[in-house]
């Protein structure tokens, strides 16, 4: 790292990491340090947050995935010029839209995400077995430790015969069934250890693909989805609410359209991965400027 122009440190923690052997005068590299979900969330939870001072010190610049860890950042002592939100994104190019009604058509839900607490897939079943419609599917396309919890639930409430748990599958199935889809559901909440999200990137690819999404007030979501404008939210484990938004979705798939169009449109405008990456170059070419000899 010594001969290191720029140094980039995903998570807080590996930032910690090179700014202590920056504080030793062993290296002289601009830090910059990405923030993504879980290096925020847990140190919130626990309020041990300030422990990325020495990062603030020594780095030249924090980037955090949303505003939501900005703010979080700042309010432990992280110099507010020094911190600036970088989202990830995906490239839309490489991700087809395609609109789908249900007007004629058994209702499609889809999730793709690891079966951890914080993806809140108890909730989208228990949403789900609220509704009035009975004429739909749910994929639940990964795996993790909550799988067989989330069977036994799906059973509980009667839905095991619409809901099918596919496991981790390959990419080109992947799209594919997002393509077969019609709401992508990730009802993400604050898991009790403090994980929590930064603004899921499955989010973004089902709205660049032309799904009606629904997820929640939660970390930088918010930031990504505008209620009933680019797709729809409900509070953290609000399982009525959550319910109502489905069921709205569920019979009003003409109004559903100009939202995913608008989606699409968010995605392209404000999560493109090309022109986010063009500006983090942009940004690390500026600072490698600022290197200087030990």
């Amino acid at each position: 790292m010594q001969k290191a122009d720029v140094i980039v440190a995903h998570f807080g923690t590996n930032g910690l990491r090179v700014a202590r052997v920056i504080k030793r005068g062993r290296i002289s590299a601009p830090l910059v340090t990405i923030f993504h979900g879980n290096d925020v969330g847990g140190p919130m939870h626990d309020k041990t947050l300030a422990r990325y001072r020495t990062v603030f010190e020594k780095g030249v610049l924090q980037l955090p995935v949303n505003a939501f860890f900005r703010d979080a950042l700042i309010d432990v002592g992280a110099s507010p010029a020094k911190v600036v939100v970088h989202h990830m994104g995906v490239r839309p190019g490489e991700i087809e839209y395609r609109w789908r009604s249900w007007e004629q058509d058994a209702l499609s839900f889809i999730s793709v995400c690891r079966l951890t607490e914080k993806k809140g897939i108890e909730y989208a079943l228990r949403a789900l077995a609220a509704l009035p419609r009975r004429d739909w599917t749910y994929s639940v396309i990964g795996g993790g430790e909550l799988l067989e919890e989330l069977k036994r639930l799906a059973a509980d409430l009667g839905i095991a015969d619409r809901v099918t748990f596919l496991g981790p599958r390959p990419h080109a199935e992947v799209k594919q069934r997002l393509r077969d889809a019609h709401v992508f559901v990730l009802p993400s909440v604050g898991a009790r250890d403090g994980d929590v999200e930064g603004i899921p990137v499955a989010l973004m690819e089902a709205m660049a693909a032309g799904l009606t999404v629904v997820s929640t007030y939660h970390s930088g979501i918010p930031e990504l989805i505008e209620d009933q404008k680019t797709g729809f939210l409900a509070p953290e484990r609000d399982v009525a609410a959550l319910a109502g938004k489905l069921t709205w979705i569920a019979e009003n798939p003409k109004l559903c359209e100009p939202i995913a169009h608008a989606a699409r449109k968010k995605i392209e405008a404000d999560f493109n991965a090309e022109v986010l990456n063009e500006r983090f170059a942009q940004i690390a070419s500026q600072l490698g400027e600022m290197r200087s000899p030990i």
